[in-house]
């Protein structure tokens, strides 16, 4: 059942679903265990993500960052580090 639910989601966002957007969608969903990923992804993950440069990140990423320390939720202090890594 979930196979087949992930294969018609699939099916409908093939065409535009890149893990640029995957990463905005997530730091800017409610859902804390999306957030904790795109946060790992950032901060320790080393395969390429097409689309994100350090403009598109200012620009696009880190307001939205910024929200989830704002927050205060349990991903607050692993954004802040994210801030804070050079």
């Amino acid at each position: 059942m979930l196979a087949d639910s992930v294969s018609q989601w699939w099916e409908k966002n093939k065409v535009t679903w890149t893990r640029f957007s995957a990463l905005k969608t997530a730091f800017g969903s409610t859902v804390q265990k999306s957030q904790e990923l795109a946060l790992e992804y950032l901060r320790f993950d080393k395969t390429i993500c097409e689309g994100l440069t350090l403009e598109s990140y200012k620009t696009k990423l880190e307001p939205l960052v910024k929200a989830i320390i704002n927050s205060n939720n349990t991903n607050a202090d692993q954004a802040k580090y994210l801030l804070e890594d050079k």
